[in-house]
């Protein structure tokens, strides 16, 4: 379940959401890495480290710079999770259609 953002961080966090999906489309992000690291900069870390096409290698710093951008992707929660779906479920792009709101 997503964590408790304010109304003005719902695209934010949406938007964090969609470049880990995106991420593991181009396998710059893996659930082997989510599983190994038990903090966001050792994830960040195993992204930077990731071998890409050319053509990808940006991405990468996308990717890692996105998860500064969620109050929801903390250590404890990194380590809590083990898939990339679970990484996203953090976001609001694993929200279904309960949001939780701090107006």
């Amino acid at each position: 379940m997503p964590g408790l953002v304010h109304n003005d961080t719902i695209n934010l966090s949406t938007l964090v959401g969609t470049t880990q999906n995106r991420g593991l489309a181009v396998g710059i992000l893996t659930d082997a890495m989510v599983a190994a690291s038990t903090t966001v900069q050792q994830l960040k870390d195993q992204i930077l480290a990731a071998k890409v096409h050319n053509d990808q290698e940006n991405y990468k710093f996308v990717v890692t710079k996105a998860l500064d951008h969620d109050a929801a992707i903390t250590d404890a929660a990194v380590n809590g999770v083990t898939t990339v779906a679970g990484l996203v479920a953090l976001t609001q792009a694993g929200a279904s259609t309960d949001i939780n709101v701090l107006e």
